[in-house]
């Protein structure tokens, strides 16, 4: 879904090519967020548009206080900045609320287009002001009821799949 969302903001769009960061989040397994990764640039590939658009990726830090915010700062205004990336994909809620700060704090509205994670008031707040591009929402409910359906299989047989998929939707100003 980031992936179509990205190469369909690049084809709308006339600018000659963009860099693209996809911000990741060590406290997630690399593998998930990898996938997630591999899966843009399999997009990216799909489209023709690999001459377009750059891609990037960064890990930022959550292990000390206000790490990722200084890690994300440095990206958009630090002095190896480089003007920062024009889109930003982020994996994490953490993320998603530090670029908007970021973007916002710096006057950086509308030079850097923002693909979230998750959905909270600020985030919601955001897309309202197109601030946000979009975000991707877990379908929580069916993660529920999934939880529910493995307990319930572990309970009977003593083993459970060790992968449910779960829905995720995509919110953005049109369907907030």
């Amino acid at each position: 879904e980031y992936g179509e969302q990205l190469t369909e903001y690049v084809k709308k769009n006339k600018t000659e090519t963009y860099k693209v960061m996809v911000l990741m989040d060590d406290t997630f397994t690399a593998s998930s967020q990898s996938i997630i990764l591999t899966a843009i640039n399999e997009k990216i590939e799909d489209e023709d548009l690999k001459d377009r658009i750059k891609l990037s990726s960064y890990v930022v830090s959550s292990n000390k206080d206000y790490a990722a915010e200084e890690e994300i700062r440095d990206i958009f205004v630090g002095e190896n900045s480089h003007s920062g990336p024009d889109v930003t994909i982020c994996l994490s809620e953490k993320n998603t609320l530090c670029v908007y700060q970021t973007v916002v704090d710096y006057n950086k509205v509308g030079n850097v287009e923002i693909f979230g994670y998750y959905m909270s008031p600020t985030i919601r707040e955001a897309i309202d002001k197109e601030i946000i591009r979009s975000t991707m929402v877990v379908d929580t409910n069916q993660m529920g009821r999934r939880s529910i359906e493995a307990m319930s299989e572990y309970k009977e047989s003593g083993y459970v799949s060790e992968i449910y998929l779960i829905d995720a939707d995509l919110v953005n100003k049109d369907n907030l």
